[in-house]
């Protein structure tokens, strides 16, 4: 929802001062690279989020500790692969508001809902999340 939020106040902001991009389809082609990256890291991590039952909402009590498929690389593919959707479909279309809002949608990101997510889990698997997060960082 952050993502959401931050990217369409991006595309307000560009509709009423526009930044002027050059005509370059290496961004176009750049953004549909990262646009899909996102869509396989999201289709790899509800994947094997369904396959050991565990919810996609982290409001929702968790009672298994997913580390295989994507888990492996990173504590939180899907925000990685969120933040590849968002820089995908800005590059795409010239968003340049919505690129610079990037920043502090990671920052709330990072800091209000990872680090609360990380406290539930150490909370709930203290000695399996603790190691975890020793062999596996927090993005890539």
């Amino acid at each position: 929802m952050v993502y959401a939020a931050a990217f369409v106040l991006g595309a307000f902001a560009q509709s009423l001062k526009a930044i002027a991009w050059p005509a370059v389809s290496i961004t176009r082609w750049s953004g549909i690279l990262l646009f899909l990256s996102g869509v396989g890291i999201t289709m790899a991590s509800l994947r094997v989020l369904r396959q050991h039952h565990t919810p996609v909402d982290p409001s929702r009590p968790v009672n298994f500790l997913v580390t295989t498929g994507p888990y492996r690389w990173s504590r939180n593919p899907l925000y990685v692969a969120q933040t590849l959707l968002y820089l995908g479909a800005a590059l795409y279309w010239h968003l340049t508001w919505s690129l610079l809002l990037i920043i502090p949608t990671l920052l709330i990101v990072h800091y209000k809902i990872i680090r609360a997510e990380e406290r539930y889990l150490l909370h709930k698997f203290p000695q399996t999340f603790s190691q975890y997060q020793q062999t596996v960082r927090r993005w890539l």
